[in-house]
């Protein structure tokens, strides 16, 4: 806006400053002074002849107001209350976990039972230590008795009576008494006789008895480590059924621990700001609308009444009022669906005892495991929707925990595995949970070895029939690839013998697994950034969710992004991976922060090994819209290569050359372990 000289001229002085005093104060935040001030000018200004005149000037201002001030605070309000409802969501995408209500913290009865076995073998085995080491206690001092008894024997060392002073044995007497000299010689070897059968006959004593107790306190010993060896073994089966009864939910229990408390903590850490940037709304936002009101007096002509009306109205800013998310109570999760995890605290306390051995730790040798989620067996026919069976024993001829599939969901699929005796095994990935379908058919079929092709094979599928819960026979009709057979088929046969299985032939047993990974960190020089996996969707400007938790499902620490800005050249060097879709990384440098970017676009781009060049591609931008966060489609309109999608397109992501992908992750490279040259 430009004020002239003429316009200036043709206000009175006390009007000008008034003008002048309105301009000022709009350079900085606005407070109750400021209208303070304004209302003394637009005062002194009532009765001259300028301040009668209606200030074109004046007009300027209240438009400006109307047009750029007020919306301003309201995108504000606005964009606090996307803040606040981020901090909610967040709490929301850590889920709830299942819990024991347990208060012996097992819920698998045959966990249980093995750990009270176990309990009960150790107080055996306390009973027979404490046996072992009474007799071994009592058996060292007769040892020690007969030690002593048999040394007091004399010449057990060997060694011959003593002499006397002058080499001889016996008495001396007078020279030539050589009877009398015979005499006490005999009386001497008499006592020596006596003296040794006596020590003799103690040492015997004392030797019988420790040689009586030595084979008892050998069978005690024998007695306490053949228990030992029994309870540590009964341990150790209950060690591995710890391990194998629900890794998934010691899984999902640990990630939840993590996003709770980095939700909560971020979420107080932003309230105190977010409270006090609202209050300060709020007196800008009155102060702005009697500004208004002082502006349309003047432009009627200013007059005391008016100008106290305005000072006396009642400024209504509920509409300025934020919901504050409430914070949930964290779910105790030290106890999982599954029971403590073995070897944690809560999991050796069930031991119940200090006569326990170390802990048997669950064996993990790679970063995906195979878990067996159902089995079933001639003559075994399964009722509908029993997705659940045995499930505290995965031995069990009839197992299943397909109502867990969900857990296993891994970058968006699953990677499910079927296993016939005497076929081979038949693997493949889709993203469609067949358990929680409403309808037939399978999403995002993608064969990893799959021998067996007849009867319409095309992943596992909802029945939604009398014959089985799930099939191979994708929108068929038949139910070929049986998994939870409800009646037996005997492929022609009039009694059935067995399930139907893969192509035409029928099986005495089926076994469906599923592969639960474990999703990568990033490392020290290319940290993660940012993951996404169908079916999650982000919200606007939700640049952190599970902060700290890299191998989350769901990540960002896209807020962070500017310290990983190379001081060299000032760029990001970026890096987009799209897991399990056999595309190639794309890596490429460019200066703008998609995230604090404006306005759509890149700055400084650079590539460095970008195989993906459709769809104008040119870096990642700020998408400024509504479908995602961050895209590649410069400048288009577009959104390819999202990230922080806040929609599906076809199904998954819009990924790289025109394909949707089912997972992305972002990682920047970190400029402080690049190597200096």
């Amino acid at each position: 806006m430009k004020f002239t000289g003429a316009v200036l001229g043709s206000l009175s002085s006390v009007v000008v400053r008034a003008v002048a005093v309105t301009l000022e104060m709009l350079k900085h935040p606005l407070t109750e002074a400021n209208v303070v001030h304004l209302e003394d000018e637009l005062e002194k200004a009532v009765g001259t002849s300028a301040g009668a005149k209606r200030s074109p000037l004046f007009g300027e201002l209240s438009k400006m107001i109307e047009d750029t001030m007020a919306p301003g605070i309201l995108t504000a309000h606005s964009g606090a209350q996307s803040q606040l409802d981020g901090f909610r969501d967040a709490f929301v995408v850590c889920g709830t976990p299942d819990v024991s209500t347990d208060s012996s913290g097992v819920t698998s009865k045959a966990i249980g039972d093995k750990l009270e076995e176990h309990r009960q073998c150790r107080i055996k085995e306390g009973t027979a230590v404490t046996d072992a080491a009474t007799c071994n206690d009592k058996l060292t001092q007769q040892e020690t008795v007969k030690k002593s008894a048999c040394s007091s024997v004399p010449g057990s060392d060997g060694s011959p009576p003593p002499l006397d002073k002058d080499g001889h044995v016996g008495c001396k007497v007078t020279t030539g008494d050589y009877e009398g000299w015979l005499n006490s010689f005999s009386h001497q070897i008499a006592q020596l006789k006596t003296q040794y059968d006596e020590a003799a006959g103690g040492c015997g004593n004392a030797s019988k008895l420790a040689d009586d107790a030595r084979p008892k306190c050998q069978a005690a010993n024998s007695s306490a480590e053949t228990n030992k060896t029994a309870c540590d073994g009964i341990q150790a089966a209950a060690d591995t059924m710890g391990c194998s009864n629900d890794p998934a939910a010691h899984a999902t229990c640990n990630a939840y621990d993590l996003c709770y408390d980095n939700a909560k903590q971020n979420y107080l850490d932003a309230n105190e700001s977010i409270a006090e940037a609202q209050v300060n709304r709020t007196v800008q936002w009155r102060v702005l609308k009697r500004m208004q009101c002082l502006l349309a007096e003047e432009s009627q002509g200013a007059t005391h009444d008016g100008i106290d009306a305005c000072k006396e109205q009642t400024i209504d800013t509920s509409h300025l009022d934020l919901v504050y998310p409430i914070v949930p109570a964290k779910v105790d999760c030290s106890v999982p669906s599954g029971g403590p995890k073995p070897c944690s605290a809560e999991w050796v306390q069930q031991y119940g005892t200090a006569l326990a051995a170390p802990c048997t730790p669950c064996v993990t040798t790679t970063t995906t495991t195979w878990v067996l989620l159902f089995r079933q067996t001639v003559p075994k026919q399964w009722t509908q929707n029993e997705w659940s069976l045995n499930a505290d024993d995965p031995s069990n001829e009839n197992y299943a925990i397909l109502d867990q599939l969900e857990s296993f969901r891994f970058y968006g699929q699953f990677e499910f595995k079927l296993v016939w005796p005497g076929f081979e095994a038949q693997v493949w990935r889709q993203s469609s949970n067949p358990v929680l379908s409403n309808k037939r058919g399978v999403d995002n079929y993608e064969a990893v070895w799959v021998p067996y092709v007849r009867n319409e094979w095309g992943g596992l599928e909802n029945n939604l029939g009398k014959d089985t819960l799930l099939d191979g026979s994708v929108n068929a009709g038949s139910w070929w690839y049986a998994v939870g057979a409800k009646t037996l088929f005997g492929g022609g046969k009039t009694v059935g013998e067995g399930y139907p299985g893969p192509n035409g032939k029928t099986v005495t047993s089926v076994e469906l697994y599923v592969k639960m990974g474990n999703y990568p960190a990033g490392d020290g020089s290319w940290p993660l950034v940012c993951r996404q996996t169908i079916p999650f969707l982000f919200t606007q400007n939700l640049w952190s969710l599970s902060p700290g938790q890299p191998t989350s499902a769901n990540f960002a620490m896209l807020d962070q992004l500017e310290k990983f800005r190379s001081v060299s050249d000032g760029k990001f060097e970026f890096k987009l991976v799209w897991p399990l879709s056999n595309n190639m990384d794309q890596i490429w440098k460019q200066s703008s922060n998609p995230v604090t970017m404006t306005t759509r676009g890149v700055e400084g781009y650079e590539a460095v090994a970008a195989p993906y060049t459709s769809n104008n591609w040119g870096g990642l931008e700020n998408n400024m819209g509504k479908d995602t966060n961050i895209d590649g489609s410069v400048g288009s309109g577009h959104w390819w290569y999202s990230v922080a999608a806040k929609a599906l397109h076809g199904g998954g992501y819009p990924g790289p050359n025109g394909k949707k992908v089912l997972a992305v992750e972002l990682y920047v490279k970190n400029p402080e372990t690049a190597v200096k040259t």
